[in-house]
């Protein structure tokens, strides 16, 4: 066998030896013919032929172009090159074989006339010469062939010397491409016999490899310490695993004995004789470890015996420290009892918060009862309201939280009482029907027809399920559709409830996790949500408790849909229902409203009109937001500021005008602080019905709203005369009655934070910017609902000399400005102090 595969080893070399030397020779063939192929005689031969005739066409060019004597230059020169040309072809060592050819010879032989006859043309005078010409574009025209001709036989001639030069290389390939396929073929058959070489050797130390890859694996990766010893029980070997929990590492006396490592409890003198200690092969026992140090240890011991080649018996003891598991066992005891008396503390709290917490606010939200029944200002009963909804919202979260902890407890919910489950679904959709409004969301309500009237159930854990799931979905669909459904499923007393919305739906991933307590999904989610987390959580503990289950479908981008299932048998209907707590009614508004201003504090006080007068506001912060509102909504009437930045309010009236949207056809009334009105004209165009001149009463605001929107005759408003003080008394009056000396003060100091940067950019009026005309016109605004007329006026001259590139700013209005502000300032705060309810 050997024998064998050496004469096949020797014959592959051979045969790769000959192979080599046939590519050799064909390699310095090859590098012959490149050397032939690399020279450029061909290509210059072909290209000087073509090149003739291109000389030729030029010549021809400017012989019938040349029309004056200054054009005689050109034509020497394109002579001249054509000339140079064919006394190329005719004196070059590398033309001779074609000169000697009988058809070329014959048309280089007609130029050469042509040029010899032409040349006394040339030479001559320039006037002779331009006489001649026409004769001369004759003679040239007549040889056009024969150059045309001399350029064809040349390329025809280069066309074949290629081809021979290609066939010949072709070859040369060809034989090279046989020699490497032959080395090819040889390398492969050497490779073969290398590999069957490489396989055997590969196999044997694989074998090798595992044997010992299997001892170190059983001694060093062991999670468990290994110690190996001899019959009598003298430590032949440790792993890593016992070095570390013996303290082996630095052990200096290699005659170290089991039992001086692992003391049995129950007989000290076990481990003294392994194979008479009778714990062989009896599986893990308690011990003890005993480390260098003198320290102990609680061990377990599996004590093996086994058999080697180099030794007839071995012992192997397997030692595990279970220090850890041991207190980990106490840990766990003793947490358990902490977590019986957490629970314990847990339902004391409960009980407190119970008591200590709900008495106090059923005290304030009862007194905020009896202050709503009282006469109370709008404001005031806006601020009830407030308090009412807070409170609400508190004892909500303070109820979930003790819901919460009941039902985890196990008390079990009330008895079932006979509903009416129509009315306890109609009422509780019903009853979020405001909110839904304030959100634009649509709800709606469907009730299968074979679903019984009256069934026996537990009317408020149904009542809060259905709200949780109902306030929830509207939460999460603004200005999308909230449905509510019930029906029967199946044929038992199962009734399933149904909530689906179209909102933003829930990940996949988040899911299952939806009725978890605190669960408030992604920061999206989180950012619309209110409560406490506990809602869904709390849904779900009902649900059970009722012995339903409850779950929850949603595609992300699409919607939601939450359903529960609860037994809810029929009741005979002589049985009487259990009654359901009284609904708040809605207040109805009279109008709808879209007030547009970029002022806050105008924004904030014209919004407070508008609702103490019993209407509904919605507040756009400038025209382009207007125009998105307008356009989405139907409005009874909008309020448009006329000086905004971005899109105007003249601008922004014209596009809800020329648009299809829900307000085309809305009235529109403007609002401006502007000291000269808007051209009449403009407004009109603009559709905007009337003007209103700030500041403006709450009575004239009333007044023309009510006017406009019952389409009375309105007229542009021409601005009403000021006092000649700093301030207007009756506008302050009208602020005060409309938002409170509270609001007021607050508002002022709002003002005087915002002045004061425009007052320090007055100090060097060359410097002023375009941010400084617009805080010029918030500010001229803001003065003006305020009752500040000379400041208004005054800054909305300074709006309109920054608004101008052409005017120069004049330092006078810089100073004026800001004594108007500090007069004014003195005014107001004196006001401020007069208006303090004194006290008696």
């Amino acid at each position: 066998m050997r024998f064998s595969d050496g004469f096949r080893t020797a014959a592959f070399i051979l045969l790769l030896l000959l192979a080599l030397l046939q590519i050799g020779s064909m390699l310095a063939n090859i590098l012959r013919q490149i050397d032939t192929l690399s020279d450029a005689r061909a290509d210059n031969q072909i290209w000087t032929l073509a090149q003739a005739e291109v000389d030729y066409r030029r010549l021809t060019t400017v012989l019938y172009s040349a029309d004056a004597v200054d054009d005689l230059t050109e034509v020497r020169n394109r002579f001249d090159i054509f000339y140079s040309r064919i006394q190329t072809l005719q004196e070059s060592d590398r033309y001779t074989s074609f000169l000697s050819r009988d058809g070329f010879r014959e048309q280089f032989e007609a130029i050469r006339s042509y040029l010899d006859a032409a040349l006394p043309y040339i030479d001559g005078s320039d006037t002779e010469l331009f006489r001649d010409l026409p004769m001369l574009a004759s003679f040239t025209r007549d040889v056009e062939d024969q150059v045309r001709q001399l350029a064809l036989t040349g390329l025809n001639d280069a066309a074949i010397q290629t081809q021979s030069i290609r066939d010949e290389t072709r070859t040369l390939l060809r034989q090279l491409a046989s020699a490497t396929m032959l080395l090819i073929i040889g390398l492969l058959m050497v490779l073969f016999v290398t590999r069957i070489y490489y396989r055997e050797t590969r196999e044997a130390s694989k074998a090798i490899r595992i044997s010992r890859a299997r001892i170190a694996t059983m001694i060093e990766t062991a999670l468990d310490g290994i110690l190996v010893t001899d019959p009598d029980g003298f430590l032949l070997e440790s792993n890593r695993a016992a070095q570390t929990m013996f303290g082996l590492e630095d052990a200096v006396d290699d005659l170290l004995h089991l039992s001086g490592l692992i003391r049995n409890p129950e007989g000290p003198e076990s481990y003294n004789n392994p194979a008479a200690s009778g714990l062989v092969g009896q599986g893990r026992k308690l011990a003890t470890g005993l480390r260098l140090d003198g320290t102990e240890f609680a061990a377990e011991v599996s004590l093996m015996q086994t058999t080697t080649e180099a030794q007839d018996d071995i012992f192997v003891a397997y030692v595990r420290d279970i220090t850890a598991r041991l207190k980990a066992e106490a840990d766990l005891l003793q947490a358990r009892d902490q977590a019986e008396e957490g629970e314990r503390t847990k339902a004391n709290l409960l009980a407190v918060m119970s008591h200590e917490i709900r008495t106090p606010l059923n005290g304030v939200i009862g007194a905020a009862d009896l202050l709503e029944a009282t006469p109370l200002t709008d404001k005031q009963a806006s601020y009830v309201a407030a308090m009412r909804t807070s409170g609400d919202v508190l004892m909500r979260h303070i109820n979930d939280v003790l819901e919460m902890s009941r039902l985890d407890a196990g008390s079990e919910l009330r008895e079932p009482q006979p509903l009416n489950l129509r009315k306890i679904v109609t009422d509780t959709v019903d009853s979020q029907r405001a909110v839904a409004s304030r959100l634009n969301t649509t709800l709606k309500v469907q009730v299968a027809e074979d679903v019984p009237h009256l069934v026996a159930g537990e009317l408020q854990g149904l009542q809060q399920c259905l709200l949780n799931l109902i306030s929830n979905a509207i939460k999460f669909a603004p200005s999308g559709q909230v449905s509510a459904e019930v029906d029967l499923f199946g044929k038992d007393d199962l009734i399933e409830f149904r909530v689906s919305d179209d909102g933003m739906g829930i990940p996949e991933d988040e899911l299952p996790k939806v009725f978890d307590d605190f669960f408030a999904g992604d920061a999206s989610f989180a950012r619309q949500r209110q409560g406490t987390g506990l809602g869904l959580g709390i849904t779900q503990r009902i649900v059970r408790a009722m012995g339903g289950e409850i779950g929850a479908e949603s595609i992300l981008g699409e919607g939601s849909l939450f359903w529960f299932r609860v037994p809810l048998p029929e009741v005979s209907t002589s049985q009487k229902e259990m009654p359901l707590r009284p609904l708040p009614a809605d207040h109805m508004q009279s109008f709808n409203i879209l007030l547009v201003e970029d002022n806050e504090i105008n924004r904030m006080i014209t919004g407070d009109m508008l609702r103490n007068a019993g209407h509904q506001v919605t507040e756009a912060t400038d025209g382009a937001q207007g125009v998105a509102t307008a356009e989405a909504k139907k409005f009874d009437l909008i309020l448009m500021d006329i000086s905004m930045p971005g899109m105007d309010g003249i601008t922004a009236a014209r596009t809800i005008r020329d648009g299809k949207g829900a307000s085309q056809e809305s009235v529109i009334i403007a609002l401006t602080a502007q000291v000269l009105p808007p051209d009449a004209d403009e407004i009109t165009q603009a559709g905007i019905q009337d003007v209103l001149h700030k500041p403006v009463s709450s009575q004239a605001l009333i007044a023309a709203i009510t006017g406009a929107v019952q389409r009375a005759d309105s007229t542009t408003q021409e601005p009403e005369a000021r006092p000649a003080g700093r301030l207007d008394p009756a506008v302050l009056k009208d602020v005060v009655d409309n938002i409170g000396l509270s609001d007021l003060r607050q508002h002022h100091q709002e003002f005087a934070r915002d002045i004061a940067p425009l007052l320090e950019s007055l100090t060097s009026p060359s410097t002023l910017t375009e941010n400084d005309r617009s805080l010029a016109h918030k500010l001229s605004g803001a003065a003006a609902v305020l009752g500040m007329c000379q400041m208004h006026e005054a800054l909305a001259r300074l709006e309109n000399t920054l608004s101008d590139p052409n005017s120069a700013m004049d330092a006078a209005l810089a100073h004026e400005i800001a004594d108007i502000w500090q007069d004014t300032e003195t005014e107001f705060l004196t006001f401020l102090s007069d208006s303090v309810p004194k006290t008696p």
